[in-house]
Protein backbone atom coordinates (compact mmCIF):
# COMPACT_ATOMS: atom_id res chain seq x y z
CA UNK A 1 0.00 0.00 0.00
CA UNK A 2 1.22 3.44 -0.92
CA UNK A 3 1.82 5.84 1.75
CA UNK A 4 -0.81 8.15 0.46
CA UNK A 5 -2.92 5.72 0.66
CA UNK A 6 -1.94 4.36 4.31
CA UNK A 7 -2.35 8.05 5.38
CA UNK A 8 -5.78 8.41 3.71
CA UNK A 9 -7.07 4.91 5.34
CA UNK A 10 -5.45 6.35 9.05
CA UNK A 11 -7.25 9.27 8.21
CA UNK A 12 -11.19 7.87 7.71
CA UNK A 13 -10.06 5.56 10.74
CA UNK A 14 -9.62 8.67 12.81
CA UNK A 15 -12.54 10.55 11.29
CA UNK A 16 -15.24 7.59 12.29
CA UNK A 17 -13.18 6.34 15.52
CA UNK A 18 -12.99 9.80 17.05
CA UNK A 19 -14.37 12.28 15.12
CA UNK A 20 -17.53 11.55 13.95
CA UNK A 21 -19.14 8.60 14.97
CA UNK A 22 -21.60 7.15 12.95
CA UNK A 23 -24.80 7.70 14.94
CA UNK A 24 -28.53 6.69 14.57
CA UNK A 25 -31.18 9.30 13.93
CA UNK A 26 -32.71 7.66 16.36
CA UNK A 27 -29.81 8.17 19.13
CA UNK A 28 -29.67 11.78 17.69
CA UNK A 29 -33.44 12.59 18.05
CA UNK A 30 -33.18 11.28 21.57
CA UNK A 31 -30.03 13.47 22.11
CA UNK A 32 -32.68 16.59 21.34
CA UNK A 33 -35.66 15.13 22.71
CA UNK A 34 -33.40 14.75 25.51
CA UNK A 35 -32.30 18.35 25.54
CA UNK A 36 -35.61 19.86 24.36
CA UNK A 37 -37.09 18.48 27.65
CA UNK A 38 -34.40 19.98 29.98
CA UNK A 39 -34.81 23.04 28.35
CA UNK A 40 -38.38 22.99 29.41
CA UNK A 41 -38.12 22.06 32.98
CA UNK A 42 -35.29 24.68 33.23
CA UNK A 43 -38.02 27.68 32.33
CA UNK A 44 -40.59 26.07 34.48
CA UNK A 45 -38.13 26.43 37.51
CA UNK A 46 -37.04 29.78 36.63
CA UNK A 47 -40.89 31.13 36.38
CA UNK A 48 -41.27 29.49 39.35
CA UNK A 49 -37.99 30.96 41.11
CA UNK A 50 -39.53 34.54 39.48
CA UNK A 51 -43.23 33.98 40.58
CA UNK A 52 -41.72 33.34 44.27
CA UNK A 53 -39.50 36.64 43.56
CA UNK A 54 -42.59 38.51 43.47
CA UNK A 55 -44.60 37.30 46.38
CA UNK A 56 -41.44 37.97 48.27
CA UNK A 57 -41.15 41.39 47.40
CA UNK A 58 -44.38 41.42 47.94
CA UNK A 59 -44.70 39.97 51.91
CA UNK A 60 -41.79 42.99 52.28
CA UNK A 61 -44.57 45.52 51.66
CA UNK A 62 -47.28 43.83 54.14
CA UNK A 63 -47.85 45.61 57.23
CA UNK A 64 -45.67 44.69 60.13
CA UNK A 65 -48.70 43.58 62.64
CA UNK A 66 -50.77 42.31 59.52
CA UNK A 67 -51.09 38.68 59.67
CA UNK A 68 -51.48 36.39 56.27
CA UNK A 69 -53.85 33.90 56.58
CA UNK A 70 -53.43 30.61 55.39
CA UNK A 71 -49.65 30.28 56.36
CA UNK A 72 -49.33 26.62 57.53
CA UNK A 73 -51.24 25.42 54.22
CA UNK A 74 -48.73 27.35 52.33
CA UNK A 75 -46.02 26.38 54.07
CA UNK A 76 -46.93 23.16 53.86
CA UNK A 77 -47.58 23.32 50.32
CA UNK A 78 -44.05 24.42 49.76
CA UNK A 79 -42.57 21.95 51.69
CA UNK A 80 -43.89 19.06 49.47
CA UNK A 81 -42.72 21.44 46.31
CA UNK A 82 -39.29 21.41 48.23
CA UNK A 83 -39.31 17.89 48.96
CA UNK A 84 -39.88 17.00 45.44
CA UNK A 85 -37.77 19.49 44.07
CA UNK A 86 -34.76 17.78 46.47
CA UNK A 87 -35.77 14.44 44.80
CA UNK A 88 -35.61 15.75 41.42
CA UNK A 89 -32.69 17.47 42.35
CA UNK A 90 -30.81 13.70 42.87
CA UNK A 91 -32.66 12.54 39.89
CA UNK A 92 -31.04 15.22 37.47
CA UNK A 93 -27.47 14.30 39.21
CA UNK A 94 -27.42 10.72 39.03
CA UNK A 95 -28.91 11.44 34.75
CA UNK A 96 -25.79 13.90 34.74
CA UNK A 97 -23.26 11.41 36.19
CA UNK A 98 -24.81 8.81 33.36
CA UNK A 99 -24.66 11.12 30.62
CA UNK A 100 -21.49 12.39 31.24
CA UNK A 101 -20.04 8.38 31.26
CA UNK A 102 -21.84 7.74 28.32
CA UNK A 103 -19.32 7.49 25.45
CA UNK A 104 -22.01 7.43 22.95
CA UNK A 105 -22.11 11.07 23.90
CA UNK A 106 -20.22 13.60 21.84
CA UNK A 107 -18.94 16.85 24.08
CA UNK A 108 -20.26 19.05 21.43
CA UNK A 109 -24.06 17.25 21.31
CA UNK A 110 -25.09 19.55 24.93
CA UNK A 111 -26.22 16.90 26.61
CA UNK A 112 -24.05 17.83 29.90
CA UNK A 113 -24.60 21.37 29.85
CA UNK A 114 -28.18 21.00 29.47
CA UNK A 115 -28.28 18.98 32.78
CA UNK A 116 -26.18 21.60 34.07
CA UNK A 117 -28.24 24.45 33.44
CA UNK A 118 -31.01 23.05 34.45
CA UNK A 119 -29.57 20.93 37.69
CA UNK A 120 -28.22 24.91 38.35
CA UNK A 121 -32.00 26.40 37.70
CA UNK A 122 -33.37 23.63 40.02
CA UNK A 123 -30.84 24.73 43.04
CA UNK A 124 -32.43 27.82 42.37
CA UNK A 125 -35.76 27.82 42.81
CA UNK A 126 -35.51 25.68 45.47
CA UNK A 127 -33.78 28.06 47.22
CA UNK A 128 -36.57 30.67 46.07
CA UNK A 129 -38.92 28.68 47.25
CA UNK A 130 -37.19 27.96 50.79
CA UNK A 131 -36.82 31.50 51.20
CA UNK A 132 -40.82 32.62 50.52
CA UNK A 133 -41.63 29.55 52.89
CA UNK A 134 -39.10 31.34 55.54
CA UNK A 135 -40.49 34.70 54.78
CA UNK A 136 -44.21 33.86 55.42
CA UNK A 137 -43.53 32.08 58.82
CA UNK A 138 -41.74 34.93 59.70
CA UNK A 139 -43.57 37.90 59.21
CA UNK A 140 -46.43 36.09 60.79
CA UNK A 141 -44.42 35.09 64.23
CA UNK A 142 -43.41 38.97 64.07
CA UNK A 143 -46.92 40.06 63.39
CA UNK A 144 -48.03 37.99 66.25
CA UNK A 145 -48.69 39.54 69.31
CA UNK A 146 -46.72 38.27 72.25
CA UNK A 147 -47.27 38.92 75.66
CA UNK A 148 -44.39 38.38 78.29
CA UNK A 149 -45.99 36.80 81.78
CA UNK A 150 -44.09 36.71 84.71
CA UNK A 151 -44.66 33.15 85.40
CA UNK A 152 -43.26 32.20 82.22
CA UNK A 153 -39.97 33.86 82.83
CA UNK A 154 -37.34 31.57 83.63
CA UNK A 155 -34.79 33.07 86.46
CA UNK A 156 -32.86 30.19 87.67
CA UNK A 157 -31.02 27.07 86.51
CA UNK A 158 -33.11 24.99 88.14
CA UNK A 159 -35.96 26.60 86.39
CA UNK A 160 -34.45 25.65 82.99
CA UNK A 161 -34.01 22.25 83.75
CA UNK A 162 -37.33 22.11 84.38
CA UNK A 163 -38.79 23.70 81.31
CA UNK A 164 -36.25 21.56 79.33
CA UNK A 165 -37.16 18.35 81.06
CA UNK A 166 -40.85 19.12 80.08
CA UNK A 167 -40.13 19.86 76.68
CA UNK A 168 -38.17 16.80 76.61
CA UNK A 169 -41.36 14.91 77.89
CA UNK A 170 -43.98 16.46 75.69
Amino acid sequence: MSETASSVLCFGQYLVGEHTRARSLHFLKAIDKTIETLSIMKSRMLNDAREATLFLDEINTIESDFIIESVDETSENLEKYLDNNKKLLRTLKRKRRCADEDSNLLDHDGVIEAYDEVIEACIHVTNTIEDLRWALLEHNADAEQHVVKEENLISSPAEIDAALGKLMND
